[in-house]
This record gives structure tokens, C-alpha cells and sequence, in this order.
């Protein structure tokens, strides 16, 4: 069972304040009651990046409906259409949650709010389904949005803000009028100091919004070997170094290229399996100090160089290689896989999240998310021109026989 690490409070095995210290809430079946994603297979950063795209689209369309109900009060149809579609699209993924957790046997929220949507819809009352569904969405992704906030320093600047606010107004209240200018020019050059303070959380953004756009069409790399034997080889060094407690950093690289962190390694351009990442990480050799970054189904470079997370709250029995795994998932769409050398742990980390105590099973289901997309986006490419080439030698059959 992996173990979601929570940055805000951690704890040692010897801790006293009385907590579950290996895993203080259980995930199953993907969702849980209580907003949280479980992490299965790294996908809890694309599942709160589809519910936002869900309640953008669905909730345009729901309050298009109500418009087009008042500015064309005969177009009764296009408002319903609307109102239909727009409670479809916000409606799918809490259903779709709703029956997994039946066919597991769970009963949570989901399945009380699914009931109702269904109930509305049944009525034919799009709009009150739509609504419902909106702001169950628009729950949970505040509560992520919180549960965010509070593991990176967010927190802290907000407190500072509050602070500031009530300085100003408290001087302003005493008729301290040097400090209350002084704090009102400090407020009027916020946003200037906000852009420079969050610099690195604007860019994570930006990058996530071009990760996820519509109109990417680039994939990912594939491998050319097979899928199979390249998770196997990758589990068996993982396991292998883990029994060992051999330390390891292993970068598997997304559609953000790395060429920054690989031009500060030794090139290697291996193809994946046991022997080569063991001998990597084995300790008094020329590149075991470092990340190993891994393209497709090569590893591309070794003893490259991380920026370290300058996230707040990590636990001090995480060490300089947690934190470097946390840094690069922050910055880029990279999984990143983490041998600890003192107590032969195997964690993960992905958008700046940390998952630990990751087993045989966690692996491969991981990894499979991993390469099963790779290969099937890489395909596709290939897939079109094949068709497109097809369809020229047709058409030139069909000339010649003309």
C-alpha cells in the first residue's frame, strides 16, 4: 500500500504524538469520501486537472442554458440542449466514480449526489442536474486547492498578506500616518511582489496548461522494446537496490524534455535493464551521485544534477535525494522513482507530491501508466501516415486501372 507522504506534519517512528505513522488515511478505489486522490499510478495530478476542465465546460454550458432562457425566451430548445449537455459533461465523471465504488462494494457521497443528478435528469430538469454536479466538482477541487495551499509556502505568504491588511488598517485607525504610506505602497506593489515571489509556481502552471491543451499533438517518446521487459528490468533494479538499500534517483521523463538536467550529466544512451541501473547506483562508482534520467525505454544520462524542492514542511528524515525527486517533479511532468539508502524504501514523486512504501504491484501499475500512454501516443503518428500512404497507393491503383 502506498503511503501519501503529508508535508505539513511528519513523523519519525519513535514519534510521540500519537498518530498512525504509516499511513494516517487509506485510499482505495481511486476516489475517496473525502477529496483526496488516491495516487494509483501517478494519476491524481491528471484527475484534478480533468475535474477542472469538466466544471469549466460543464458549468459554461449550464449557465448558457439559463441565458439563452432569458434573452431568447422562444428558444426553448437550444436553452434545454445547453442545459443538457452542459449536465452531461459535469455529470459523467461523478457517475462514472459512483459505479466503480458500487462494483468495490463502497458506498461514499458520490453515489448519494450521483442518485440525485440521475433523479433531475430523469425529470428532465437539466439545469438542476448540472448545478448539482457543479458544485460538487467545484468542492473538490477547492478542497485541492486548499489541501495545496497548505503543503507549499502559499500558506505562509496568505498569512503574511491577512498581517499586512490589518497593519495597514490598524495605522491607519492610530493616525500613524509614515507607517500607514509605507504599508499602503507595500500593498500597491503586491502584485509586482507576488509575480516574484511565486515565479517558480507561475511557470509549474503555465507549463501544466501546455501540458494539458487540446491542441498539443506532440507524444510522448515510446520505447522500442518491449513494454513488458522494460517494467520488469525496472522493477527488479528498484526491488534489488531496495534490499540493499542502495540509494537510486531515477527520472522517467514526460512530454516537458529534460535537456537542462541532462547536459549536467555523463551521456549514457543505454537501453533499460537491471545490470546497467545497479551498476549506476552502485556506491564507489564514477556515476552512482546523481539522477538518472530515462527516455522512453533508454536511460539517456547519469550523475545529473537536480534542483532541490524549496517546498516547505518536508519531513527531516527525507533526505537531499527526496527533496532533489520532489524538485524536478515540481518544475516538469516527470515521474521520479526514489531509493532510500538507510531504510531501502522505494518512493515516487510527481507534481511535487510524495508517495513512499511503493511495492511490487504499486510499480508495475505505475509504470505501466507510464509506458502503456507513451507507446500508445507514439503510435499514433506512425498509425496516420500509414494511412495516409495507403490511401495514395489506392488512389494510384485506381488511376492505372482507369
Amino acid at each position: 500500500m502506498a503511503e501519501i507522504v503529508k508535508k505539513e506534519h511528519q513523523h519519525t517512528e519513535n514519534c510521540s504524538c500519537g498518530h498512525d505513522h504509516e499511513h494516517e488515511h487509506e485510499h482505495k478505489g481511486g476516489y475517496c469520501p473525502c477529496g483526496h486522490d488516491a495516487v494509483d499510478g501517478g494519476v491524481g495530478h491528471d484527475r484534478a486537472m480533468g475535474r477542472i476542465f469538466f466544471a469549466i465546460l460543464g458549468g459554461l454550458l449550464t449557465v448558457n442554458s439559463f441565458l439563452l432562457e432569458w434573452a431568447l425566451p422562444g428558444q426553448e430548445f437550444a436553452s434545454r440542449m445547453s442545459a443538457l449537455f452542459g449536465a452531461f459533461i459535469l455529470a459523467m465523471p461523478i457517475i462514472m466514480t459512483a459505479i466503480k465504488d458500487l462494483i468495490n462494494g463502497k458506498v461514499y457521497m458520490n453515489e448519494l449526489v450521483a442518485l440525485a443528478i440521475l433523479a433531475a435528469l430523469a425529470s428532465a430538469d437539466f439545469q438542476t442536474a448540472g448545478i448539482i454536479a457543479f458544485f460538487l466538482l467545484l468542492t473538490i477541487i477547492i478542497y485541492e486547492l486548499l489541501v495545496h495551499v497548505r503543503q507549499t509556502r502559499v500558506s505562509q505568504t496568505i498569512k503574511g498578506i491577512i498581517i499586512l491588511l490589518l497593519a495597514t488598517w490598524l495605522s491607519d485607525v492610530l493616525g500613524m500616518r509614515t507607517i500607514h504610506a509605507l504599508l499602503a505602497w507595500m500593498i500597491n506593489a503586491g502584485p509586482v511582489l507576488l509575480i516574484v515571489l511565486f515565479q517558480s509556481e507561475i511557470r509549474r502552471i503555465l507549463e501544466e496548461l501546455g501540458n494539458n491543451s487540446v491542441f498539443d499533438g506532440t507524444g510522448r517518446i515510446a520505447q522500442e522494446g518491449n513494454t513488458e521487459l522494460i517494467i520488469d528490468e525496472m522493477i527488479l533494479a528498484l526491488e534489488h537496490m531496495a534490499r540493499r538499500k542502495v540509494g537510486a534517483l531515477i527520472v522517467i521523463e514526460n512530454k516537458i524534455r529534460l535537456n537542462d538536467v541532462i547536459a549536467t550529466g555523463t551521456h549514457v544512451d543505454g537501453l533499460i535493464s537491471q545490470p546497467l541501473i545497479e551498476n549506476i547506483f552502485e556506491p564507489n562508482t564514477p556515476l552512482h551521485d546523481g539522477a538518472v534520467v530515462v527516455r522512453g525505454d533508454r536511460v539517456i544520462a547519469a550523475a545529473c544534477l537536480l534542483r532541490l524542492s524549496d517546498t516547505t514542511g518536508v519531513g527531516r528524515d527525507l533526505g537531499t535525494r527526496h527533496r532533489a525527486g520532489l524538485g524536478v517533479s515540481e518544475i516538469s511532468d516527470a515521474k521520479v522513482f526514489i531509493v532510500s539508502e538507510e531504510t531501502g524504501i522505494i518512493s515516487m514523486a510527481e507534481g511535487g507530491r510524495l508517495v513512499r512504501h511503493l511495492d511490487e504491484a504499486s510499480l508495475r501499475q505505475i509504470l505501466h501508466g507510464i509506458y502503456d500512454t507513451q507507446d500508445s501516443d507514439a503510435r499514433m503518428p506512425l498509425l496516420h501516415f500509414r494511412q495516409r500512404r495507403k490511401s495514395a497507393h489506392d488512389e494510384q491503383q485506381a488511376d492505372k486501372k482507369a
